[in-house]
């Protein structure tokens, strides 16, 4: 057990203690909120330690010796979905003509999946070659990719960072509105009693004025009224 300082009245309290026992505030919920904050914080620190390796390697990066062919843009990614597209095609466009010479024969739908699969095959095409041109200006300005890789890089902790923030509900010190079991009214010696909020006595001091039962007190009993 230790002590530590209220942050309310910043008398000296246990550390263990429900809640203060000059002014009433939860000493448990606020251990709890400085508990809380040192977990997000070591949380933050790991997020950090992890960025930080993560550009070391991308610094120690080599650059490749061969120049990227179209046959890297086509093997990369889900590419594996156009290789089968395009087969299927091809196999459309011949099963189309040979009905067609073979047998005098014109297939409607034969025609229709062709058109569809190299509408498809085009849009393919067209993107593995601007990832093909991508991965040239890479090659070429190795240095200016790794330092987009980089930005990639902190931008994602940076979104991670928010996500923290944003699931993070720390409790800050605050004025407990809740009945207080760690004292006792005076007057009638019930255990039902809370803090006087500051709102609660500035507007008690504007409505009544210095005649007002709330200067000078910080706790009030929920049984009998009795100020102390």
């Amino acid at each position: 057990m230790s002590l530590i300082k209220c942050p309310e009245c910043y008398k000296d309290v246990s550390d263990k203690a429900e809640s203060c026992p000059n002014c009433g505030f939860s000493i448990r919920d606020y251990r709890k909120s400085l508990q809380k904050a040192k977990s997000i914080e070591e949380e933050k620190e790991k997020l950090k330690d992890k960025m930080n390796r993560e550009l070391k390697e991308i610094d120690n990066l080599p650059k490749p010796i061969s120049k990227p062919t179209i046959s890297d843009a086509i093997l990369s990614g889900n590419r594996w979905v156009f290789l089968i597209v395009f087969i299927i095609d091809a196999i459309s466009i011949i099963g189309l003509l040979y009905y067609l010479i073979a047998y005098g024969l014109f297939s409607w739908a034969l025609l229709i999946l062709s058109i569809i699969l190299s509408l498809l095959v085009y849009a393919g095409w067209s993107d593995i070659k601007t990832t093909h041109k991508s991965n040239l200006e890479d090659y070429i300005n190795f240095d200016g990719y790794k330092e987009k890789r980089k930005d990639q890089v902190r931008n994602n902790y940076e979104l991670q960072l928010k996500r923290i923030d944003s699931a993070a509900t720390v409790q800050k010190p605050s004025e407990p509105s809740s009945v207080n079991v760690g004292l006792r009214c005076p007057a009638c010696k019930s255990s039902k009693v809370r803090r006087i909020s500051t709102t609660s006595r500035v507007v008690s001091v504007a409505m009544v004025g210095v005649a007002s039962s709330k200067i000078g007190k910080s706790m009030e009993c929920l049984n009998c009224g009795y100020k102390f």
